[in-house]
């Protein structure tokens, strides 16, 4: 039983097949650190991003890896210490400064340890609350225990949270710009951080790879500078000074700036010239400034200047091809014509369209070992109805002195004709006298001296051989027999005195003339040709090498340019695969029996069409090969059982020369076997749209096989468009079940759909699958000159086979000119009550209440886990609005969990939580993790490049609760955030009712940096 696989792990792969993207962290972090001499060297890297924000705002992110140990508190308590990260943020302040809004939290400070397993559950936890109050000591904090958890190898992961102030976030700031004194940390002013409505400030620790971190988040309000509708972000708005990266010798440094717009904009200038033209295409908005690896003059100001013209945007070329072959040409004369329509449906001039058909492996082997055919003359037809006995009859008379002697005769049936060729102009029998039933093809007379043989006189030996067939001759035969046997002089045997051999050497030269007349026939009424020889056309044949240094191969392709291409205009292009054979063609094939009780031969000569000749020849081709399918423009997944049928791919450039890339419809196509042939095709209504339009997707699916198309399903889907043809993030957003598909009609679809993707070239593309001969097995074959030898040819059994069609695409761009967020997004407003119950005579109790509010543009999916010390507190009741609630137990802690809430725009879920109080000295409730997700990416969040396989922190973080509510969705390059609610502290001490408030939001910015996957990417499904 061959794996099944899914839809995405077999069609994405043939999509995705360039896989190139800009050096990270993560990449940089797991290099070398030695240098060429294997020196080691310290390794140091430093990433600044700047991301606008709403109107002038923008987020300085600044991470660093490398450097000094940052710790200031020394201890061997961190000994068995795995890795590490201490966190201050604050975002009490928040306004609409950001593409999403962050939770309200007030000044918080985050602990985080990962310790050695071996150490036990009490030892590691000791050795945590010891490590939380050496932070206390030097940080002047109060850390309270949050919550635990395991990682999958069996270590510890411990949280600590209480508040802070700006005082301490000044501090932690200082102390890493002391650490690392050049560079961008240089530029970045601490008031100016403490002072932002929105900042953080992490260090920690790797001690497995020895690698240090810190990070640097804050809000600058007015980073944009707007004049006369151009706006202007650079480092010198920011920073008020030069930019300049790390300069240290003797360290391997790596030094990136990256400019982020979450929505679209249309860049006049960028300085200096980034390696990444024109990001607004794929709509990510990401410009990579410099990329300075071991210079030391990058030095100066970096700046984007845009302006929010969209309608200079909405101008491109989009080109649109449609590969079709000609399956009447193909059927009538034997030629495999795939033909490309080349269209501009784009408003500007399409320049330097190249189009590369890959061509795989089997295809290479196909037309290199293709087998040689010898193809039945087209002015002859075969007449399998005709038979003729052909004899033969060889007298030797002895004559003179030798009258006495014996004379020798035989008649012998030679050579049967069963079936035999005709003449298509007039119908007579193909080298064939039918009034010569008889003819002499020999005939000698010698006298000579029998002196010397003992017998006095003269002697006389006559030879007559003679073809007899009641219904005619064949004239090569009886030509070639007459030859052969003309080539014996009798004087050779009289003088050689041996007259015995006379009689068996006429026999040999009558079977050799019979066997050179089979061949001549063959050669005479058949015409040897090769199959599926390439004829170019339009295109070239193209070698590439490409992999890695020592994994290099070599990959195959035709392609063809065109130099430009107007708007609406239309190219067509072609190339062919010839001597395909056809269903016009008639084979014949002749082969030899020996006669039964006889030593002549019976000569049988049948017609074959083409699907009985290639089903031959591929039956027994190697099944170790393509060719045993006879599917040359294929590709079979062996993982998934299916086979796979993707189009050419296509770039091409405007005017101003950014490059744009796509690829054609796929098609299906066996030789051999009557098939169902798919050619789908897919069309959007407009060359642009604005987020919110309605958008229609006009397609067809086309059956121009022999066959039905049974089993037909549609999947649409979408994604943001990357370089070389790769689909980033595809969402499947449609689907629907056909059924079935006769052969010659078409299938046409029309989907509404909402325009509310991602920004820039937005691609759509269909799979089409299907069954071809549902049912049928593999078809038993026969030899035709051996006919007791069968095969299988596999070629014709039911396969299941995937079509791409082409893609096509259209502009997304935002609504309005405005900098704020182009999509709906959901926002969490969190609110957090509590009270304390104080009854006569009993113990105290505490009721906390949270309230979450979507206050955003779209629904999410949330769950809220609540963590509490089960020595300070015992659960009297829980109650939730919306969602199914649990508690139990989790490393010694108690939680309250509810799961499975959607919150749609202004909708609420209020959890009510009530404990009895345990001690009298009151307790720390820690914030509720609040995991949600959004249909769009968070632009603070990470890149999602790399860094995502580290330290899981809870196992309540990683949206793992969600699977159920959440699989109806399907991937969109969204995330899965992780919030909180504001923690409390209680004391019980008399009346005096006093609230503190802290967070466990585990800064939802620094998840690449702190190496800690905080934000968890989710895939998810809509039906």
């Amino acid at each position: 039983m061959k794996k099944k696989a899914t839809l995405f792990l077999v069609v994405l792969p043939i999509m995705l097949l360039v896989v190139s993207s800009s050096t990270t962290q993560a990449l940089v972090y797991s290099s070398s650190g030695f240098g060429s001499t294997g020196m080691d060297r310290e390794l140091f890297i430093e990433e600044m991003k700047i991301i606008a924000g709403i109107e002038s705002s923008a987020l300085v992110k600044l991470s660093l890896l490398g450097g000094t140990n940052p710790l200031k508190v020394s201890s061997s308590e961190f000994e068995d210490v795995l890795s590490w990260a201490f966190i201050l943020s604050d975002q009490t302040e928040y306004a609409d400064y950001l593409l999403r809004r962050p939770f309200r939290a007030p000044d918080n400070a985050t602990l985080l340890l990962e310790i050695d397993g071996s150490l036990g559950t009490d030892g590691s936890l000791n050795q945590s609350l010891r490590i939380a109050q050496l932070f206390d000591e030097h940080y002047n904090l109060e850390l309270h225990w949050a919550g635990a958890s395991s990682t999958e190898k069996g270590d510890y992961l411990y949280v600590f949270s209480s508040g802070s102030t700006d005082e301490q976030i000044e501090l932690l700031t200082d102390e890493i710009k002391g650490d690392i004194t050049s560079g961008y940390a240089s530029a970045i002013e601490t008031t100016d951080v403490s002072g932002s409505p929105v900042k953080a400030v992490f260090i920690g620790e790797d001690f497995r790879s020895a690698t240090y971190f810190r990070g640097i988040y804050y809000v600058d309000p007015g980073a944009i500078v707007e004049e006369n509708g151009e706006y202007t972000l650079s480092t010198n708005n920011l920073f008020g000074a030069d930019l300049e990266v790390y300069d240290k010798l003797g360290v391997t440094k790596y030094s990136i700036l990256k400019f982020r717009f979450p929505y679209l904009i249309n860049a006049s200038s960028i300085t200096p010239t980034p390696n990444n033209v024109a990001p607004q295409i794929s709509g990510k908005m990401d410009w990579i400034m410099q990329v300075p690896w071991k210079l030391r003059d990058m030095t100066g100001n970096f700046e984007v200047v845009y302006t929010m013209n969209q309608a200079e945007l909405a101008s491109s070329p989009r080109v649109s091809v449609n590969m079709d072959y000609d399956q009447e040409l193909l059927n009538e004369d034997g030629i495999l014509q795939m033909n490309y329509e080349v269209t501009n449906t784009g408003t500007e001039t399409a320049e330097n369209i190249t189009i590369s058909y890959p061509l795989g492996p089997d295809f290479i082997d196909m037309i290199v070992n293709s087998p040689t055919i010898y193809k039945l003359r087209d002015d002859v037809t075969i007449d399998e109805e005709f038979y003729s006995k052909t004899n033969a009859t060889l007298l030797i008379d002895f004559g003179g002195s030798l009258e006495g002697l014996e004379d020798f005769y035989v008649n012998v049936t030679v050579l049967v004709f069963d079936g035999w060729y005709r003449n298509i102009t007039d119908g007579q029998l193909s080298f064939w006298n039918e009034s010569a039933t008889e003819q002499i093809v020999n005939f000698d007379y010698k006298e000579f001296d029998t002196t010397p043989f003992g017998i006095p006189g003269t002697g006389s030996i006559t030879v007559n051989a003679t073809l007899k067939s009641e219904t005619g001759l064949n004239t090569i035969l009886t030509f070639l027999v007459a030859y052969y046997l003309s080539q014996i002089d009798l004087t050779d045997y009289i003088i050689a005195e041996d007259l015995d051999s006379l009689i068996n050497d006429y026999g040999e030269a009558l079977w050799t003339g019979i066997a050179y007349s089979v061949v001549a026939i063959q050669a005479t009424l058949y015409e040897e040709q090769t199959l599926f020889d390439p004829n170019l056309q339009d295109f070239e044949y193209i070698e590439r090498t490409v992999g890695p240094v020592g994994q290099e191969h070599t990959e195959y392709f035709l392609e063809a340019v065109i130099p430009s291409l107007a708007p609406n205009e239309t190219v067509h292009l072609s190339w062919a695969l010839e001597n395909v054979t056809s269903q016009s063609m008639e084979f014949g094939v002749m082969r030899g029996e020996e006669l039964e009780g006889s030593d002549g031969v019976k000569l049988i000569t049948r017609k074959h069409n083409y699907l009985e000749m290639m089903q031959m020849i591929l039956g027994f081709a190697d099944d170790a090969g393509q060719l045993a399918y006879g599917r040359p423009i294929s590709y079979y997944d062996e993982e998934a059982d299916v086979w796979l049928s993707v189009g050419a791919r296509f770039r091409y450039q405007d005017p101003e020369g950014f490059e744009y890339f796509g690829f054609s419809n796929g098609i299906n196509f066996q030789l051999a076997d009557d098939e169902a042939v798919i050619n789908a095709h897919v069309e959007l209504n407009q060359t642009s749209y604005k987020v919110g339009d309605p958008v229609t997707i006009t397609g067809y699916i086309r059956n121009t096989g022999d066959i039905n198309a049974e089993n037909v399903k549609l999947y649409l889907f979408h994604g943001r468009m990357g370089n070389d043809w790769q689909i980033e993030d595809p969402d499947l957003f449609y689907y629907e079940e056909i059924g079935t598909i006769e052969n010659g009609t078409q299938y046409n679809f029309e989907v509404q759909v909402d325009a509310n993707s991602f920004l820039g070239i937005h691609p759509v593309y269909a799979v089409v699958e299907f069954d071809s001969d549902y049912g049928q097995e593999a078809l038993p074959v026969y030899n035709f000159w051996e006919p007791n030898i069968t095969a299988e040819f596999e070629g014709a059994a039911q396969t299941h086979e995937w079509v791409l069609s082409n893609m096509d695409w259209a502009l997304l761009i935002p609504r309005t000119n405005e900098r704020r967020p182009a999509f709906p997004q959901p926002v969490l407003d969190i609110e957090t009550s509590v009270e304390i119950i104080i009854p006569e005579n009993a113990p105290w109790e505490i009721e906390v209440t949270l309230t979450i509010t979507n206050v955003g543009d779209a629904e999410t999916h949330i769950t809220i886990t609540q963590f509490y010390n089960l020595t300070e507190l015992s659960l009297l009741s829980k109650t939730t609005t919306k969602g199914s609630i649990s508690n139990g137990t989790y490393f010694g802690m108690g939680y309250i969990r509810v799961e499975g809430i959607t919150l749609y725009p202004g909708d609420s879920v209020t959890l009510t939580m009530h404990w009895l109080f345990l001690t009298s000295d009151g307790c720390y409730i820690p914030a509720a993790e609040i995991i949600y997700d959004s249909r769009f990416e968070n632009e603070l969040e990470g890149d999602k490049e790399g860094g995502m396989e580290s330290l899981q922190v809870f196992q309540a973080l990683d949206g793992s609760s969600q699977e159920a509510e959440s699989s109806n969705w399907e991937d969109y390059g969204a995330s899965t955030s992780t919030g909180s609610s504001a923690g409390a502290d209680i004391y019980t001490g008399g009346q005096d009712k006093t609230r503190r408030v802290g967070s466990i939001d585990l800064l939802y910015i620094s998840a690449l940096t702190l190496l800690i996957p905080i934000v968890v990417l989710r895939k998810r499904k809509r039906n």
